[in-house]
């Protein structure tokens, strides 16, 4: 390679709706952890695309009687967690770690996955899940509200789709693709976790800037987790 020419990036796949059927995850229980932005527009999304969803969040929580005024069954962090094949994690980034340790590892299903919406946790080691559980990403490319907006159009918005690590009973890579469809996403690109690029493992500093500290904006995730 040329003095001074940086490295190309790897190719992308992309993937699109026609790629996301929604059989793998019915029958499945998607606990989204966190209803704030971010978390209501997965919630929601998930459950008007047919699929089960539970919401969890701080116990006495407002925004957890938002969820049940709304139509969800809505608990606490664990109560949650304990029931998810799929635990989509919405909380902000500062407050994963404390909630994971505290309230959601312990209670999460032998060989579930959990999904973020944002990779800085795992990217910089904040929260490391236990061996059985399969843990993957998929970071859209806007707010909640205009994924929200978008679904109820329609439509959708790109969005970064990642692997870290599959869970036991390894069904967390196999469906990755299809994680498009209940997420209002219309175009992913799908990258090798910790590898290449993609929204939770993109080659950065080895300590976090302002940008990286930042939330990403979330979608929906559609995975088949326990088998």
């Amino acid at each position: 390679m040329p003095d001074g020419e940086a490295p190309s990036a790897p190719a992308a796949t992309i993937l699109t709706a026609a790629d996301a059927p929604l059989g793998p995850l019915v029958g499945k229980t998607i606990a989204v952890l966190g209803y704030g932005n971010q978390g209501r527009a997965h919630a929601l999304n998930l459950r008007d695309s047919g699929l089960s969803v539970v919401v969890g969040g701080r116990a006495g929580s407002e925004k957890v009687e938002l969820a049940r005024r709304e139509g969800f069954e809505a608990g606490t962090l664990s109560e949650a967690a304990a029931r998810a094949d799929l635990a989509i994690v919405a909380l902000p980034d500062q407050a994963q770690p404390a909630a994971w340790a505290k309230w959601i590892e312990d209670a999460l299903p032998q060989g579930a996955v959990v999904g973020f919406v944002h990779g800085f946790a795992i990217r910089f080691g904040f929260i490391a899940p236990r061996e059985d559980l399969g843990v993957v990403l998929v970071a859209p490319k806007g707010p909640g509200t205009t994924l929200r907006a978008r679904y109820e159009e329609g439509l959708g918005i790109p969005a970064l789709v990642a692997v870290e690590r599959e869970n036991a009973a390894c069904t967390a890579r196999a469906p990755v693709s299809r994680s498009v469809r209940s997420a209002s996403v219309t175009a992913s690109s799908s990258f090798p976790a910790r590898s290449s690029t993609s929204a939770a493992s993109r080659s950065s500093p080895a300590e976090p800037g302002p940008r990286e500290a930042r939330a990403s904006r979330a979608s929906s995730i559609r995975l088949v987790a326990k088998s």
